[in-house]
C-alpha cells in the first residue's frame, strides 16, 4: 500500500518541525554543564539519529533529482 499524499506531505511536515525543535533544545544545552552531567551518550544518541535523518534527506534529494531528469 502506497501512502497518499497527504500523509507523505505529513511526515515531511512534522520532520521539519521535529528537527527545528531538536535544534533549539540542542542549542539550549550549555556544554560544560552536559560533560559535568555525564550526557555524552544522549548527545551521541541526538547526532546519531540527526545523522540517520540527514542519510534519508540525502537519499530522498538524490531520487527527486534523478526523476526531474
Amino acid at each position: 500500500m502506497t501512502p497518499t499524499e497527504e500523509v507523505i506531505v505529513t511526515h515531511a511536515q512534522e520532520a521539519n518541525h521535529n528537527a527545528e525543535r531538536a535544534y533549539w533544545w540542542m542549542k539550549g544545552i550549555d556544554r560544560e554543564e552536559a560533560q559535568r552531567l555525564g550526557l555524552s551518550d544522549m548527545v551521541q544518541s541526538v547526532l546519531s539519529l540527526l545523522q540517520k535523518v540527514d542519510n534519508i534527506t540525502m537519499d530522498i534529494q538524490i531520487t527527486i533529482k534523478q526523476k526531474s531528469k
